[in-house]
């Protein structure tokens, strides 16, 4: 399948249930008897490649562990690494001290957001400096999770 001039703006990423890869991709759904899964439903995500010339190529289509999946912000850290949904990350103030948090979707203010020990919820926009140290999911100790 090929579709040429489409955004990428949303992509999401998961965690393969077969290899434990990560992958980014569209996220989807397939229900219980669908064309993929027969058995259960399932969260797939199908991966693509931009060519050249703009056109957007699907590559495949992977089973991924349900709470792996997270969109991406539409931000990169410090280093131009895309931040994703269950990333943690160090944020960088202004007065030089330096926190860690998770970024969270708030689905009441419709926003994602940074959640810390030490503060509740606060906003996470283009204006912090941060850097992605891990993700929830692979290193769940890094936010005093075990």
């Amino acid at each position: 399948c090929v579709w040429k001039g489409v955004r990428m703006r949303y992509k999401f990423r998961g965690k393969r249930c077969d290899t434990g890869e990560w992958v980014v991709g569209f996220f989807h759904q397939v229900p219980k008897g669908g064309w993929m899964m027969p058995v259960k439903n399932s969260n797939v995500i199908t991966t693509y490649k931009v060519l050249d010339n703009g056109e957007v190529v699907l590559t495949g289509a992977y089973e991924v562990i349900p709470e792996s999946a997270g969109q991406w912000t539409g931000l990169v850290d410090m280093d131009m690494v895309e931040a994703y949904e269950k990333d943690v990350v160090d944020v960088y103030f202004q007065d030089g001290d330096v926190e860690r948090a998770v970024l969270i979707w708030d689905a009441r203010r419709f926003r994602y957001q940074l959640k810390s020990s030490e503060r509740s919820l606060w906003g996470f926009d283009d204006t912090l400096r941060f850097k992605i140290v891990g993700n929830l999911i692979d290193s769940p100790e890094l936010m005093g999770v075990e």
